[in-house]
């Protein structure tokens, strides 16, 4: 389990442990990298990259080091399915392991209307991938649901069977993320909540405002108790 700061304790006068506040964990404070594997939310299309969930979540555990003591790497673009990711990571150069990945892929499959059941495939080697890159570690890897752009002005004459699509696909992806024992983390039901809350929504009318994900941020941390 992911854990809130972790603080240092002397064992027998000389050697240096964690000891964890309130519970277990396999990502402690020493945390010096992570990887953020997605698509347009990952990157905070219409607001910017710095008001991503990934961003901010960068932002949190980076800490008090310095920029060249941890790695932030992105693997994402506006309008990927999980094929394109897969395309994406095959052509990334990857120099190291990660303390912490993160997957959210999905909503640019449904909007295109591909097989369910590809993307259940194309998710469990994504999810498998992120595995192999924390260290074959699944602790240290987690899965956010698909946000439901429905609720948006752009797509809001939908709303209901964009919904009900949205679920299907993160039925599947849930599914997948507790065969492989990876925490997942729901954030649909709070993107849900932008239909009556006009500053939720990006000034594109289709994708999420840095409030909106603020609250995903938020939500992570709860869940994974960082």
């Amino acid at each position: 389990m992911i854990c809130k700061r972790l603080r240092f304790l002397t064992v027998f006068g000389a050697a240096l442990v964690f000891t964890m506040l309130g519970c277990t964990s396999k990502i402690q404070s020493t945390t010096s990298s992570y990887l953020a594997l997605g698509d347009s939310y990952t990157i905070g299309t219409a607001i910017g990259e710095d008001s991503s969930y990934a961003a901010k979540l960068c932002l949190y555990l980076k800490g008090d080091k310095e920029d060249e003591q941890f790695d932030f790497k992105v693997i994402a673009k506006n309008g990927w399915t999980t094929t394109d990711l897969i395309g994406g990571m095959d052509a990334a150069s990857f120099n190291r392991d990660f303390d912490v990945v993160s997957l959210l892929i999905g909503v640019n499959n449904q909007y295109q209307g591909l097989s369910k059941n590809i993307y259940r495939k194309e998710f469990r080697e994504l999810l498998k991938r992120a595995i192999g890159l924390a260290k074959n570690n699944n602790d240290s890897v987690f899965v956010l649901s698909i946000p439901d752009y429905g609720v948006c002005p752009v797509s809001i004459e939908n709303k209901d069977a964009i919904a009900k699509d949205i679920d299907v696909f993160n039925l599947i992806n849930r599914e997948v993320s507790d065969s492989m024992e990876v925490r997942y983390v729901e954030i649909t039901e709070l993107s849900r909540t932008a239909l009556n809350q006009p500053d939720m929504v990006a000034k594109d009318g289709l994708h999420f405002s840095a409030g909106m994900q603020q609250k995903w941020f938020e939500k992570v941390k709860k869940e994974l108790n960082l």
